[in-house]
């Protein structure tokens, strides 16, 4: 039998249980703030803004976010958020949360998603959830690389826990996902480095860390919590000419750390 909440609660300490309910919640409140127009809806210029290649921004000096591998779930959920637009689904008068993933790479409100999460007309506003269910609304996209699926967007926050960003990995390297695939927030998956390779031009890294749908924007990180990638797609590969059965290999394709510093002007 599956031990309840309260049960779980005696063998984990309560800050490591995550009730997915209550965080869904928090969402739709402020999806309510965004439709009574008390959070601006301002998508229109954040989608103006995707065409900005680079920004002016300084990074802090990258250290190890932990220096034990134990502690890396606890110090990377601080930096990690939840990014989501909100909008209308057409059917009814409500303003839905569409959640995926997102981290901080600077105190003073640098945040890293994908391109394709922000690159989303039809949303009203975006905003980002911490671990702590704060919310701050995205008021600015400093730059963006659809070909590289990646932006980096600015909210009005100071002292926000961040994460290091790396130049770079090396095959074989034990790496962490951490992320909401649907709808499950802060999942935490471990895996390794499997390759770097490049399509149509763009550089990409795979990694073997297991994520789904939600997850995009995600960090990828090493064992003391540096940035080596942010999570993008998957690719499923099959035996057969049919592609409904015989799965064989889900590729999972993140974009590399330095496409985050490549947004930044040196």
């Amino acid at each position: 039998m599956l031990p309840t909440i309260a049960a779980l609660a005696i063998l984990q300490s309560q800050d490591l249980i995550i009730n997915d309910a209550e965080y869904q919640a928090a969402l739709n409140a402020y999806g309510n703030r965004v439709a009574s127009k008390e959070i601006p809806q301002n998508n229109a210029e954040l989608q103006a803004q995707l065409t900005r290649k680079t920004a002016s921004v300084t990074l802090p000096t990258p250290k190890p976010l932990t220096t034990k591998e134990s502690d890396l779930y606890t110090a990377a959920r601080k930096a990690t958020v939840i990014f989501s637009s909100f909008g209308l689904c057409g059917n009814c008068d409500q303003f839905h949360p569409n959640p995926a993933s997102g981290f901080i790479i600077s105190p003073d409100g640098l945040v890293i998603t994908n391109h394709h999460v922000i690159a989303d007309k039809d949303a009203s506003a975006f905003a980002i959830m911490t671990a702590d269910k704060k919310t701050y609304p995205v008021i600015e996209v400093l730059a963006s690389n659809e070909a590289a699926d990646i932006a980096l967007v600015r909210v009005d926050a100071k002292s926000l826990p961040y994460f290091p960003v790396r130049e770079a990995a090396n095959p074989g390297e034990t790496v962490y996902v951490l992320s909401h695939p649907s709808g499950h927030f802060f999942s935490f998956t471990r895996g390794s480095v499997s390759r770097f390779m490049m399509d149509r031009g763009t550089p990409w890294v795979e990694v073997t860390a297991d994520y789904a749908g939600g997850s995009s924007g995600g960090p990828i990180m090493d064992s003391t919590g540096q940035i080596i990638g942010v999570v993008s797609m998957t690719n499923s590969l099959y035996s057969g000419e049919r592609r409904t059965s015989d799965l064989q290999m889900v590729r999972k394709i993140a974009v590399p750390s330095k496409a985050i510093l490549n947004l930044i002007k040196k």
